[in-house]
């Protein structure tokens, strides 16, 4: 993809215009500067927002002040210091391990574990809405009042119904329920799940646990496995479901799994797996169970934003976020499949925590408590994934509602120049089971007189979009991929100048569109002009075939009216696998 460059504010404090933009995010990030520097919490290795997204509070392991409070103007992002708190008068103990924390679903408690070995803890907070204060209410310590499974604490999630607290710890290794006052907050221990002894293991090493979002399953991910348990909403109780291992040699979707997360709609899990990226899972709403679908890893697209070790979705569920040790990755997520397509890298060490606001605006992260914006489709920014940004949210005017080009219509154009002999113009598609091996090639040669300036200006102006029509009833254009103006593609200017005669793209990233080269060239007499698109990867996101024939595919560009076509009646191959045609 051409890298967006991020738009830096090196004063914290800077106003972003939120203005008339859409509640639809684009995905992007812009950093906007840092949280006010406190003593005591120096390095925050964990964040987490409110859920009315009033406040921000900042998590450092081995602190005497483990837990520093902000207030979150909405508007901005920025962030003000309001307290900090340990536990219970910031004396005794005199360092506290607090390892994740949770909010109740009204955001009226926080609940927050410790990883200590000996006393592993799980402490309650009342949270003021209107300050962001918390005031310590209970500890639940392993091994006082029978509780058990709590050393080295690693996750902590409340179910949404505010019934039940689940911990899971590492050592034990276990998964831990308490029963939850819906009124109070606090906290009765039930029951301790420790590893299953009917043949199998039900939990290794678990480093994270969540709630889907109707709350029926409970995820535990931990060394090499993946564990789905149905919970009873009345009691809390769980019963192992599916248990997903993998050997150590073998199949790599988890590995070193550190965090898991549902996206928002229930339909998809993404694990966070040092050295493995981040791993998509379809999920069956009635039974939970998980079915792999994908990998994607930023070194494997020779990107920034390796050793990814947690993972955040969007709450609007468009985006994923990685939090890695070279950035927070950005990928977009595709809500049907579940799949993911990188989009960005946002540099700096961000691998231990992430948040987004609840209104999808702002990400928060860990280490000295960053701040970015996620770009807002309809800001007037281009950012991210966008293809464009004018301003507006209104489609019909050349940049559609979700900030996609507008240039290829329901229907081709019947005013666009064609080769001027048949079989001069070439389509080739290649399908593959799982779409990393996908291409596409279309050349279009033997054409109309085209000048130079006709191409318009990629540089800096024009972007251009390959349409695919056929003949079936499906939505129109099967294919709508763009190659957008100027740009960096591999640390180098995206677009650039063949000679006098035309241009030239080249971006071995394949992002977003899958696109690898493209070649402008002018011909000022008939039959001498040449076009030609190549792209592969599973980002061509191409049509089902075989297809309907006639096929026609146009070119267009934003600058000028000129367009560029070619219509295919009789196919030379047209499988499920393959199509391959020569122009009428």
């Amino acid at each position: 993809m051409p890298a967006r460059s991020l738009l830096v504010s090196l004063l914290f404090g800077a106003v972003l215009s939120l203005a008339g933009a859409s509640t639809a995010a684009a995905g992007g990030l812009t950093f906007l500067g840092t949280a006010p520097p406190i003593a005591g919490t120096p390095d925050a290795t964990h964040v987490a927002v409110s859920p009315d997204g009033a406040h921000v509070y900042a998590v450092e392991e081995g602190s005497t002040t483990p837990i520093a409070i902000y207030a979150r103007a909405a508007a901005t992002g920025a962030l003000t210091y309001v307290d900090s708190v340990c536990y219970p008068d910031c004396v005794v103990p005199a360092v506290l391990r607090f390892v994740a924390v949770a909010f109740s679903p009204t955001g009226a408690q926080l609940y927050a574990v410790d990883d200590d070995l000996t006393a592993g803890a799980l402490y309650v907070f009342n949270r003021n809405a209107s300050t962001g204060v918390l005031t310590f209410v209970e500890k639940h310590q392993q091994g006082l009042g029978g509780v058990a499974g709590l050393l080295t604490a690693t996750g902590v999630a409340v179910s949404g119904d505010g019934k039940h607290v689940y911990v899971s710890s590492d050592y034990d290794p276990a998964v831990v329920l308490f029963a939850r006052s819906t009124t109070t907050g606090q906290l009765t221990f039930v029951q301790t799940y420790f590893s299953s002894a009917t043949g199998y293991t039900a939990f290794t090493h678990p480093q994270d646990v969540v709630l889907s979002p109707n709350g029926q399953h409970l995820y535990v991910v931990g060394n090499r496995q993946l564990t789905t348990l149905s919970r009873n909403a009345t009691t809390g109780q769980l019963t192992v479901g599916q248990v997903i291992d993998e050997p150590i040699e073998g199949e790599t979707s988890i590995g070193s799994a550190r965090q898991l997360t549902v996206a928002p709609d229930g339909a998809h899990v993404y694990v966070a797996a040092v050295g493995n990226g981040i791993s998509a899972y379809s999920r069956n709403a009635t039974t939970g169970a998980l079915t792999f679908v994908a990998r994607i890893d930023a070194s494997d697209l020779d990107v920034p934003g390796d050793g990814v070790r947690i993972v955040h979705v969007q709450p609007d569920g468009e985006y994923v976020y990685g939090g890695s040790t070279e950035g927070i990755v950005v990928y977009r997520r595709n809500a049907a499949t579940g799949r993911l397509t990188y989009v960005m890298t946002a540099p700096g060490r961000h691998d231990d925590g992430l948040a987004a606001s609840a209104d999808g605006k702002h990400l928060y992260t860990d280490s000295a408590v960053e701040i970015f914006a996620i770009d807002r489709c309809g800001n007037d920014a281009t950012v991210g994934d966008e293809q464009c940004d004018d301003g507006n949210t209104s489609g019909g005017d050349g940049c559609s509602a979700s900030c996609q080009l507008e240039l290829c219509g329901p229907a081709p154009s019947g005013t666009c120049r064609e080769p001027i002999a048949a079989g001069k113009s070439q389509l080739f598609l290649r399908r593959s089971p799982l779409g990393v091996r996908d291409s596409a090639r279309w050349t279009w040669t033997k054409g109309e007189a085209t000048t130079v300036a006709e191409f318009g200006n990629p540089l800096s102006t024009a972007s251009y979009v390959l349409c695919v029509y056929d003949g079936s009833g499906a939505s129109q254009p099967l294919l709508n991929l763009a190659a957008v103006r100027g740009g960096s593609c591999d640390g180098r200017p995206c677009w650039a100048a063949a000679s006098v005669h035309g241009y030239k793209y080249k971006d071995r990233q394949l992002t977003p569109n899958g696109w690898s080269t493209v070649q402008l060239r002018e011909g000022l007499t008939d039959g001498k002009p040449r076009l030609s698109f190549k792209g592969k990867g599973i980002y061509l996101a191409l049509p089902t075939t075989p297809l309907a024939f006639p096929v026609t595919v146009q070119v267009r560009n934003t600058q000028t009216s000129v367009c560029w076509s070619s219509t295919f009646t009789t196919p030379l191959v047209n499988t499920s696998q393959q199509v391959k045609a020569l122009s009428d």
